[in-house]
């Protein structure tokens, strides 16, 4: 157990609509989970969740700017 969990501090999560859009519905509303995320600063590997259809991703930085990576959009069995 890391001592900021056993301390009761976990990661946070915030909502952000500036990131490229979900490639599965389009949505532009995410929730970023991770450490030291606000809403303006996003930190690489910090998780994605599309906020209206789930759609996974991870984000990516480079110090000035951060940018989603969405996981591959599966295509529907037919």
């Amino acid at each position: 157990m890391s001592i900021r969990s056993k301390h009761g501090f976990g990661p946070s999560t915030v909502e952000v609509e500036w990131l490229d859009k979900c490639p599965s519905c389009q949505h532009q509303k995410a929730r970023v989970t991770g450490w030291s995320v606000t809403p303006e600063a996003l930190w690489s590997g910090d998780e994605v969740v599309c906020a209206k259809c789930g759609h996974k991703g991870e984000i990516d930085a480079d110090g000035d700017n951060a940018w989603v990576e969405w996981d591959e959009v599966k295509e529907a069995a037919q």
